[in-house]
Formats: C-alpha cells, structure tokens, sequence
C-alpha cells in the first residue's frame, strides 16, 4: 500500500467511525460523554478487522449521515424559518405603516 492509499484509508476510517458515531447519538442523545469516547475506540479498532464490504457499507453510511447533517439539516431549517421571518417582517413593516400614517392623518384634523 503506497501513501496516497494509506491516507486515504486512515482518512476513510476516521471518517466512517465519526459517521457511526453521530448516527449512534441520534438515537442515545441523553448518553454521558465517555460513552462516545469508549464507542470511538471500540469502533475504530473494530473497523481495522473488519471485511472489507462491510467497511465500504460502513463509510458510505457515515458519509450519507454527516452530509445529511452539514447539507440538507441546515438548508432544510433555513427553508423552513424563510417563510416565517419573510411574513413577520412583512407584517411589522405594515403595522408601521399603518401607524405612521394615523399620525399624519390625525395630526392634519
């Protein structure tokens, strides 16, 4: 195995390993700190043995799981509060508006 391959899989690994473990937090959100931190070791020295499919398996669930997370989660919040924020201004902007022209209005009788 030249360089290039090697650090492509330590990258790989470590990757994979992060991947699992933030898919594994989603569903134990309430577990203490050191629990990560042993499910790292544990993880990441299991990943050394493992065939090679199930690597694969491994690294393309990880990756479609923090993509999920860095990609689509903070473009799907933005989409969804978009709306909100765009009527809520929109409606401030009138009620002022509104307000200034009642003193205008009132001002002149």
């Amino acid at each position: 195995m030249d360089y290039i391959n090697q650090i492509g899989y330590y990258l790989g690994a470590a990757v994979s390993v992060a991947g699992i473990i933030q898919l594994i937090k989603n569903w134990a959100k309430k577990a203490p700190t050191w629990v990560w931190t042993v499910a790292l070791v544990i993880i990441g020295t299991a990943f050394v043995f493992m065939p090679s499919k199930i690597k694969e398996a491994m690294l393309i669930i990880a990756i479609a799981q923090l993509g999920y997370e860095t990609l689509i989660q903070p473009a799907k919040n933005k989409l969804n509060s978009e709306p909100r924020q765009t009527i809520k201004m929109w409606t401030n902007a009138r009620l002022k508006t509104e307000h200034l022209s009642c003193k205008f209005l009132c001002n002149d009788h």
